[in-house]
């Protein structure tokens, strides 16, 4: 390890980031490209690009002069992680509106499987990727956002239309009474929901009585198919939007150190909003450095 490396845990630590997320962007969009192509061929998807990440450790960690090299590199992450972004709502896109809205499912699976695969599919995505559909309202329906959110506490004690509005636009999603009943009416009907009405409010409240199971055949299509493009997903927004790692101590001799120390504390929360942003203003304080002839370590 260089003497670098040993006296500034800042520097060696955002190297190391840089290095690891280039490594798994080159090697996981293949992946990727592979899953589409052995089972969603039919779909002709067309995935928005990554932008590679650059990074040559050696010269990013010794080179302390040439700050136009490591603003090259820390914004290549940054650009990456906003090109990610949009092919997970590709892949969101792909799986709820050019599959499930679709005759493409009755050809995978059964009548019988249909429902549950589709609320199955959402609680898989929306468990996951929560902070992803509260950015992205449009790629996901309404109903099975209401359904995912909410499905654990409806176990236990059971919700009104009305607590699961309040719930939806608490967390910045627009939905109405009607729409939220439309779906409890029809999980209801099919067993999933036992409906019982309050004595004090008159409100029906619903409850799950029966959980999204697929029969065996539909279960082993899911595992083959929809799976690995769920897993990619979530992999993926869990691996390169986690730079927690970059919450050190940023050493005494760093110019407009404060800047720097409050932006690598935001790292501690994971996700895409803070990851980027993150990455953004260490790109920004670079350059503030850069322009001001300012040295950095």
């Amino acid at each position: 390890m260089s003497t670098i490396q040993k006296k500034d845990l800042f520097l060696s630590t955002l190297g190391d980031i840089l290095s690891e997320q280039s490594t798994t962007i080159r090697t996981q969009m293949p992946r990727l490209r592979n899953i589409l192509e052995d089972y969603w061929k039919i779909l002709k998807v067309t995935l928005p690009e990554i932008r590679p990440v650059v990074i040559n450790k050696e010269r990013f960690l010794t080179h302390p002069s040439d700050l136009t090299y490591r603003i090259e590199c820390v914004r290549s992450l940054q650009y990456a992680m906003m090109d990610l972004f949009f092919v997970i709502k590709a892949i969101a896109e792909l799986l709820f509106n050019q599959y499930l809205s679709s005759d493409l499912i009755s050809q995978d699976f059964s009548e019988q499987d249909k429902v549950p695969l589709s609320f199955l599919i959402s609680e898989f995505f929306i468990g996951a990727l929560l902070q992803f559909v509260s950015i992205d309202h449009s790629s996901i329906p309404t109903g099975f956002i209401v359904i995912a959110k909410n499905k654990a506490l409806m176990k236990l004690k059971g919700r009104t239309s009305q607590q699961l509005l309040d719930d939806l636009e608490k967390n910045g999603f627009s939905s109405n009474i009607q729409e939220i009943d439309s779906i409890l009416c029809f999980l209801t009907d099919l067993g999933y929901l036992s409906m019982e009405e309050e004595v004090t409010t008159n409100e029906n409240r619903y409850k799950f009585i029966k959980d999204f199971k697929l029969t065996p055949e539909g279960e082993g299509i899911f595992q083959k198919k929809i799976r690995p493009v769920l897993d990619w997903a979530i992999e993926m927004w869990r691996s390169v939007y986690n730079v927690r790692s970059i919450d050190v101590i940023v050493p005494d001799n760093y110019p407009y150190r404060e800047f720097l120390t409050e932006t690598v504390k935001r790292a501690a929360t994971q996700g895409y909003e803070t990851a980027y942003n993150v990455m953004e203003n260490i790109g920004n304080y670079y350059e503030i450095c850069l322009n001001k002839g300012f040295h950095v370590p």
